[in-house]
């Protein structure tokens, strides 16, 4: 008698493949999001880098910087709001008037906050969801005297909102 050999997979096979399939599809996900969060660090960063040139362009023309929700919605008014956190003060204004002084910051899904200040854009360490002026000196590290100016949006909102005036 001829031995038949039987073509099929044996259970322990496909259990086999489905664990290596399994494995590969959990290094595809985590290896995805890490793409994610460095575009949407990157989209932040380079909106709050363009956004500061503009800020700086009103200055050049007004001889100081914006001082009102309404200034700043018409200077800059448009961000990836798919890239920010979702906090209620994600991107933040504060003008220090007597030293003439701006720090513009945003705040990434991921948590990373980015700044721009005397004239670059750097990485900051924690984000506060106080919406004050406080925001400017806790999150931004900016100081903020009397006379100073704080204002903060929501990135999916079309306006500016908030501003505190010390």
């Amino acid at each position: 008698m001829q031995n038949q050999r039987n073509n099929a997979f044996t259970i322990v096979e496909l259990l086999i493949v489905i664990v290596v399939i399994a494995i590969l599809a959990a290094i595809t996900v985590v290896a995805y999001t890490g793409v994610q969060e460095r575009a949407n660090d990157s989209t932040v960063q380079s909106e709050i880098a363009a956004s500061a040139k503009k800020l700086e362009a009103f200055n050049v023309e007004n001889g100081r910087y914006p001082e009102t929700s309404d200034e700043l919605t018409a200077t800059i008014n448009k961000f990836a709001s798919a890239s920010y956190g979702n906090y209620a003060n994600a991107i933040q204004y504060c003008y220090n008037k007597s030293t003439q002084t701006i720090a513009l910051g945003g705040v990434s899904k991921s948590g990373a906050g980015y700044v721009y200040k005397n004239g670059t854009v750097v990485r900051t360490s924690g984000w506060s969801a106080a919406a004050n002026l406080t925001v400017c000196s806790s999150s931004l590290a900016f100081p903020m005297p009397t006379g100073s100016i704080a204002i903060w949006r929501i990135p999916s909102a079309t306006t500016w909102g908030g501003a505190n005036t010390a």
